[in-house]
Formats: C-alpha cells, sequence, structure tokens
C-alpha cells in the first residue's frame, strides 16, 4: 500500500516538546491492560469475549495521529462566575511564551460565542469555551484535509476537543484546539504534559454518491457466508478473515 506523507512542523523553541505520534503508539494503558475474554472462558464460548477482543474498536483507536498536551497546565477554581457557572483558571509556566506568534497557551473564547453548539450546552461545566494555542503546523499533500476529533474511544473526562475539518493541503497557519471544560467546577489538579489532545486523521476530499436500494438475495447469501466464515474460527476470526489496516507511521 502506497503510504501519504504528511508534514507536522513546530516552531523551534519547541524543539523538545512530546511529539506528534501514530496513533498506533499512543493506545491507552486502559486498553492494553484489559482482558480479550473473560476469566475461565472456553475457546469455543464466544458471549465470553470482551471489547478487547472487538477489532472495531481498536482500529478506532489505531487511525490517523495523536496531538498531545506539550506542556504541563494547571487547573483551579477561579472564584469567578457567569450566569451560575464556575470559571476555571489555567495556569501554565512563567518560561512559557505560549503558542504561535507570543500568543498565550491558552486564550478564553468571548461568553456566548460558541452558545448554541450541542456539544458546548449538553456536555460543558463552564459557560465559555477556551482555544489552545498550538507550536504545530500541520501539512497534507493536495486533496487532503484533516479532520481533528476528540481521541476515538478515549475522550478525557476533564475537557474536550471540539471536532473540525481543515484543508491543510491549501491552507497554512499554525493549529488551534478549541475545547469544553467538562470536569466538576470545584476541579483543582494538573493536566499532564502528554495527555491526549485531539487525533488527528487525515483523508483524501472524494464526491461519493448515494444510493438507496433493498437487500438482494445475493447480499443475503453473502451475509450468510460471511457469518458461516467467523463460526469456523473459535476467536479472531473477522480480524483473521476480513480485517484490513493502514497505519500511519
Amino acid at each position: 500500500m502506497k503510504s501519504v506523507k504528511i508534514d507536522f512542523k513546530r516552531d523551534p523553541t519547541w524543539e523538545y516538546i512530546e511529539p506528534i505520534v501514530p496513533a498506533s503508539e499512543a493506545i491507552p494503558d486502559w486498553f492494553k491492560n484489559a482482558s480479550p475474554v473473560l476469566p475461565n472462558s472456553k475457546p469455543y464460548d464466544g458471549s465470553t469475549i470482551t471489547f478487547k477482543s472487538c477489532p472495531a474498536i481498536l482500529d478506532s483507536l489505531l487511525q490517523g495521529y495523536i496531538l498531545p498536551l506539550w506542556a504541563d497546565i494547571w487547573v483551579e477554581p477561579s472564584g469567578e462566575e457567569i450566569d451560575g457557572m464556575s470559571i476555571p483558571s489555567f495556569h501554565w509556566s512563567n518560561y512559557l511564551g505560549g503558542g504561535a506568534y507570543g500568543e498565550p497557551l491558552i486564550t478564553a473564547n468571548y461568553v456566548g460565542l460558541s452558545k448554541g453548539l450541542l456539544t458546548v450546552d449538553e456536555k460543558s461545566t463552564a459557560p465559555m469555551t477556551w482555544k489552545l494555542n498550538s507550536p504545530w503546523i500541520i501539512q497534507t499533500p493536495k486533496e487532503y484535509s484533516l479532520l481533528v476529533i476528540p481521541p476515538l474511544n478515549n475522550v478525557d473526562s476533564r475537557f474536550e476537543a471540539v471536532s473540525g475539518v481543515i484543508c491543510t493541503d491549501m491552507f497554512t497557519s499554525f493549529l488551534n484546539i478549541p475545547f469544553i471544560w467538562t470536569a466538576p467546577p470545584d476541579y483543582e489538579g494538573l493536566i499532564r504534559q502528554g495527555t491526549p489532545l485531539a487525533q488527528l486523521i487525515p483523508f483524501k476530499r472524494e464526491v461519493f454518491q448515494q444510493e438507496l436500494g433493498f437487500i438482494t438475495e445475493d447480499d443475503m447469501n453473502r451475509e450468510a457466508a460471511c457469518k458461516h466464515a467467523l463460526g469456523g474460527v473459535f476467536r479472531n476470526a473477522y480480524t483473521k478473515l476480513f480485517r484490513k489496516t493502514a497505519l500511519s507511521k
């Protein structure tokens, strides 16, 4: 399979930060440590297989790249409120000049700027959103864009990146990550450097043609054949017979 080159470039003053890595190198420990089957399981008992054995979940953790936090951030209540909602206060080392163009590491968006965005209205425990100003510029080949989302199946309980798509083949700018705050209003603690912030998935812009139809006899025969093939192997049949992966490097 031919590889597609994607460039991750950072401000030279951030030479020693946590790098952007292939998602395959950032699989969370909770997934690695999980058991693929329940205790005392028999190989033929498919009902005892856990989520660890689901290739679809694993493949979600392998897609694209992981952007980690590039500096420690201390969070504590600011003591201020808007509309009865507490505003957290973010702090980082005085040695850091911030993100792109000397901006601070985190900037607050105006109150109301994200009002009506469903992710904010349903999940946010604060009355506003913020933006992490990264030192990274990302460039993709012609006709490729970048999908920026919270890490699939590995969202942090304290914050969540706001999803978006950037035409990184044409638009050159430092990557900024808008995020909502989801921790309890009284949260006080450290978000460590290296914490996964977002999953970056490059994709080729293509035109898809939708077609609606009805299941045919051929479809049913193929479905039955696939199910029969899965039944011929006690475990990991889908992975052995059907799974195709394209790991980022």
